[in-house]
């Protein structure tokens, strides 16, 4: 498509800063698949070793480079379920902004 972007807004704006400065998106799926995986090692406080072996699993997966190679939109849902895990179980106030 050259005339419109078919997914929601949202993925857009995520990846537009890497745009910006003139790198490819697959950067910024890249850097959303680790900062989403490290933000879901940070959700359990209390077992840290089972929280660090679920992120390991999710980057060590045998599909991770062709989700990123091919610029699939998947590292951004990983991205705010992070978030949106972070915020519901440490900073609940700011849960409606995560989940928005």
């Amino acid at each position: 498509l050259t005339y419109s972007f078919p997914y929601p807004p949202a993925g857009l704006l995520m990846v537009a800063p890497v745009r910006l400065f003139g790198f490819d998106v697959r950067y910024a799926h890249l850097l959303a698949l680790c900062v989403g995986a490290w933000m879901l090692t940070r959700v359990r406080t209390d077992d840290v070793g089972i929280a660090v072996a679920a992120a390991t699993v999710l980057l060590a997966g045998p599909h991770v480079h062709e989700v990123i190679g091919l610029g699939f939109t998947e590292p951004l849902i990983v991205l705010a379920a992070g978030v949106t895990a972070w915020a519901l179980s440490h900073e609940r106030r700011w849960a409606w902004v995560a989940l928005g």
